[in-house]
């Protein structure tokens, strides 16, 4: 087996780590290919996504955006 295809076969492993370790529908969810990026510690990052839903982006705006945000989202459902 080849260095290319060992590192391949790893990142799969590793992505398929994530999913079981962190994966939940709908909040953290890991694509098939996610980057991986190994360091000098026995492990790797995994890229996943995160689901931030609107209120709570919204709690983060500065004040005068997040009423601008507010008042926008209730003309438009």
């Amino acid at each position: 087996m080849t260095n290319q295809e060992r590192d391949k076969a790893s990142d799969a492993a590793y992505v398929a780590a994530a999913r079981v370790l962190y994966g939940v529908n709908g909040e953290v969810e890991v694509d098939e290919g996610a980057k991986v990026s190994r360091g000098d510690d026995p492990g790797a990052y995994v890229q996943a996504w995160v689901w931030v839903d609107n209120t709570a982006m919204a709690e983060q705006l500065p004040e005068e955006l997040r009423k601008e945000f507010i008042k926008e989202t209730e003309d438009h459902p």
